[in-house]
C-alpha cells in the first residue's frame, strides 16, 4: 500500500508565521516548425498571437528558432500583442541548426542568466530566473530548453545521439546544488522509456527527473498515451504548411520534467501534475489531425486551428506553485520521525499521519490564501495513520494540511480531489 504513497513535502513551520504567501507560474513548452521571419509563412505569428492571448503563460520556452531576428519578431508581432501582458525576451544565442528562446512575463518573473550547454547537433540552454514572493524571500528555478536529435528508436544510432545529448545535460547542471529548483523541457524525440536518454536522466542524472504526470512507458503509437501525445497536428489529408510531419497525433515528443526538488516542492516551488496540458489533445484524435472530425472543444475553435496552423507539435502548459512554505524537510527530535503525506488513490488523495508515539494530536487545515478552515484533535497510534477526506470535509483546492504535537509542527501541501 505505501508503494503508492507519494512524498510531496515535509517541513517545520514557525508558530509566529501568520500570513502565507503563494502564486502560480505558469509555463508553456512549444515547438514553432523552423519559424522564420524571413520565410513566406512569415504570418504564423498570428497563430501564436492566438495561442498566447488564450493560454497566458508567465514563461514561455520555444526551440525551431531561425535566429534571433526571429526571436525578437515573435516578441513583438505576437507575445506583446496578446493583450495578456508585457514579455521579454531572455538573452538569445544564435548557435547550430535550429535555436531555442525563452520568453518571460515581466511583471511576474525576473531574468537572471542564460548558458549554453552545446552538443554535437544543438544547444541545450539554460536560463535561470526568479520570482519574488515577498520582499526579501525569492524563489529561484533553473529552465532549460531542448531539441534532442530527431528520428530512429531507441535502439539506432540516433536513440544513441540522444543519449549522449542528455548526458551533456546532466554534466553541465553536476554543479548545481542538488536544492534547486531545475525543470528540463522540449521536444526530446523519444519513442519510449528505453531511450538512453531518459534512462539517463531519469535514473543516473546529477539531477535526477521525473515526469510531473507520471505518464511513462512505449509513447510511439500507443493509444493508451492518446491524452498525452504531442505530435503530429497534421495527417495527409491535413498537412499544412512548412513541411511539418503528418500522422496525426501519436507520438509525445514533448515534455516538461522535473527535478526532486519542484516535483515534491522542496524549495519555494512546486509542479501541480493536474495542471499539465496538452492543448489541444482531446484524447479523441489518436492518429488524426486536431482539426479533423470529431469535432475538438478541449479549447476554443480558433485556438485549435492556430495550433494546427502554427506547428506539426502541440503546445504543452503547466503550473508551478510558487510559495514561501515550501521549505526543505527540518528535522526536530523532539518529534521524532513524524511526518504527513499524501496518498493518491482513484477514489481521491487521503493524509497519512506517520508519527513515532501514540497520543492526542492537532490537526490544522489552512487554505492557499491564509485562512484557518479547520482545527480537528486526533487520537494517533504508533506507526502510520490514514485521515480520510471524510473526516475532512472540505471542498476541492490545494491545502495546507499542519500536525501538531507539544508545540512542535510538520506539514504537507494536501490536494484533495
Amino acid at each position: 500500500m505505501f508503494k503508492k504513497i507519494q512524498v510531496l513535502f515535509g517541513l517545520a513551520i514557525l508558530a509566529s508565521c501568520k500570513l502565507l504567501s503563494q502564486d502560480t507560474i505558469k509555463v508553456m513548452e512549444y515547438s514553432l516548425l523552423k519559424y522564420s521571419s524571413g520565410d513566406a509563412n512569415v504570418g504564423r505569428y498570428k497563430d501564436l498571437r492566438t495561442i498566447i492571448t488564450y493560454a497566458n503563460p508567465d514563461v514561455l520556452m520555444v526551440d525551431e528558432l531561425d535566429s534571433f531576428n526571429s526571436a525578437k519578431y515573435l516578441l513583438d508581432s505576437a507575445l506583446n500583442k496578446a493583450g495578456v501582458g508585457t514579455y521579454a525576451l531572455a538573452t538569445f544565442f544564435d548557435g547550430n541548426d535550429m535555436d531555442n528562446s525563452m520568453y518571460y512575463k515581466t511583471s511576474k518573473i525576473k531574468f537572471k542568466s542564460m548558458s549554453r550547454i552545446t552538443t554535437t547537433l544543438r544547444d541545450i540552454n539554460q536560463y535561470y530566473i526568479y520570482y519574488v514572493i515577498t520582499p526579501g524571500d525569492t524563489a529561484w528555478v533553473y529552465l532549460h530548453m531542448c531539441h534532442l536529435k530527431a528520428g530512429g528508436t531507441h535502439s539506432t544510432a540516433e536513440g544513441t545521439q540522444r543519449g549522449a545529448e542528455v548526458t551533456n545535460m546532466c554534466n553541465a547542471i553536476a554543479s548545481i546544488p542538488q536544492t534547486k529548483n531545475i525543470i528540463f523541457a522540449g521536444d526530446f524525440n523519444f519513442k519510449n522509456n528505453l531511450e538512453p536518454g531518459w534512462i539517463k536522466m531519469t535514473t543516473n542524472c546529477s539531477h535526477l527527473f521525473s515526469d510531473p504526470i507520471n505518464q511513462v512507458g512505449s509513447w510511439a503509437g500507443n493509444s493508451f498515451f492518446k491524452n498525452v501525445h504531442t505530435q503530429s497536428s497534421r495527417t495527409s489529408a491535413y498537412p499544412g504548411c512548412c513541411g511539418g510531419t503528418t500522422g496525426g497525433i501519436d507520438d509525445r515528443f514533448d515534455f516538461i520534467m522535473g527535478n526532486n526538488p519542484i516535483i515534491n516542492g522542496s524549495n519555494k516551488m512546486k509542479i501541480l501534475p493536474n495542471t499539465y496540458k496538452v492543448l489541444g489533445n482531446d484524447g479523441n484524435h489518436f492518429n488524426l489531425s486536431n482539426i479533423e472530425p470529431p469535432a475538438n472543444t478541449s479549447v476554443p475553435a480558433l485556438v485549435n486551428q492556430a495550433l494546427f496552423n502554427m506547428s506539426d507539435h502541440l503546445a504543452i502548459t503547466v503550473k508551478i506553485l510558487v510559495s514561501s512554505l515550501l521549505v526543505s524537510v527540518q528535522e526536530n527530535t523532539s518529534f521524532n520521525t513524524s511526518k504527513l503525506f499524501v496518498a493518491q488513490e482513484s477514489t481521491g488523495n487521503f493524509l497519512i499521519a506517520k508519527v513515532e508515539n501514540a497520543g492526542e494530536y492537532h490537526l490544522q487545515i489552512i487554505d492557499m490564501v491564509g485562512k484557518n478552515l479547520l482545527s480537528k484533535k486526533l487520537e494517533l497510534q504508533a506507526g502510520y495513520n490514514n485521515i480520510t477526506p471524510q473526516q475532512l470535509g472540505l471542498e476541492e483546492g490545494i491545502y495546507h494540511a499542519i500536525l501538531i504535537k507539544d508545540n512542535i509542527k510538520t506539514s504537507c501541501l494536501y490536494p484533495n480531489k
